[in-house]
């Protein structure tokens, strides 16, 4: 499972994750330490103690919030694919600024692993944000820079990044339900 940036992922479901990322906004609860870059806090829906889980290993740690992170911090001195992924990290780190543009900088390496599953979710979201054509997917320009950036990705046809979308569609539109039915009830 890919992560952003202080994701809370709930045991349960895809929506309640979703929720509880929104709960963890609505309630400012920020982290604030660069660890949580490389792990995923994990809440469980039962009274059991939260769990931090290395986005590199996937191996998991107590989590409590007045424990601190140096014990995150030690994990990944000896996670052996943090290590991996930060050698093949370039110099160039992306950021998001507020209305969504990419910022580069110099000054930071980002660890980065390859996943099929998220370039293809990548893919379908910047043709549904660009408003681009599902036949962009076909262009003979776009396959051979797909080619360039990653020989090995299979570029899906255009019907199916056109099922993808309806599916991304739905998928938010049943999110956007379940929070309106949580707000009501």
């Amino acid at each position: 499972m890919e992560t952003n940036n202080n994701s809370i992922v709930s045991s349960d479901s895809t929506s309640s994750q979703e929720i509880s990322n929104i709960k963890a906004q609505i309630n400012n609860k920020k982290f604030t330490s660069a660890v949580w870059n490389n792990f995923t806090l994990i809440k469980f829906a039962d009274s059991s103690p939260n769990k931090a889980k290395c986005n590199h290993c996937e191996k998991r740690f107590s989590h409590k919030r007045s424990s601190g992170t140096s014990h995150l911090h030690r994990h990944l001195k000896t996670c052996k694919k943090y290590k991996i992924t930060t050698a093949r990290s370039s110099s160039l780190d992306d950021h998001h600024d507020k209305d969504n543009q990419i910022q580069y900088t110099s000054n930071q390496a980002k660890s980065w692993v390859y996943s099929e599953e998220r370039s293809r979710t990548d893919l379908v979201n910047m043709i549904i944000r660009d408003k681009l054509s599902f036949q962009f997917v076909e262009h003979t320009g776009f396959l051979k820079f797909v080619s360039g950036l990653r020989p090995d990705f299979k570029v899906c046809s255009a019907d199916t990044i056109k099922r993808d979308s309806l599916k991304f569609y739905q998928d938010r539109k049943d999110f956007v339900k379940n929070i309106l039915q949580n707000i009501v009830s």
